[in-house]
């Protein structure tokens, strides 16, 4: 079976990235590709995480499910990207705690609304 493209997953991804809070802004907010991933359907983001892994500090891991759904948010007809400083930043997906594998990550917006 073919592994999951990034191309593949740009529908669902939007559709996270959608459905962001607002806060007291009238668009959604930024989003890391961490919580894009585990905002996904769970059959999705098992699939994706079964195929590349977590990934994170120290786990060898060079092309994860986040860098996967990070290079599907970069394909996002509309996307906004910017970067955040990682340093003390807690991820959690799937009950699992993950440390960034770099100093800073990419985060995502849409700039434009449904």
């Amino acid at each position: 079976m073919e592994r999951i493209k990034p191309s593949d997953i740009i529908n669902e991804v939007t559709a996270v990235l959608e459905r962001a809070n607002q806060g007291k802004g009238s668009s959604p907010c930024f989003l890391s590709a961490y919580q894009i991933l585990d905002r996904l359907p769970s059959a999705l983001k098992n699939d994706l995480i079964f195929e590349r892994g977590l990934g994170g500090k120290g786990t060898g891991v060079h092309y994860s499910a986040a860098s996967l759904v990070s290079d599907a948010a970069e394909k996002v007809e509309g996307i906004e990207i910017d970067y955040l400083d990682t340093d003390g930043l807690n991820i959690t997906i799937n009950n699992q705690k993950v440390e960034a594998g770099f100093e800073v990550c990419g985060i995502y917006k849409l700039t434009r609304t449904m």
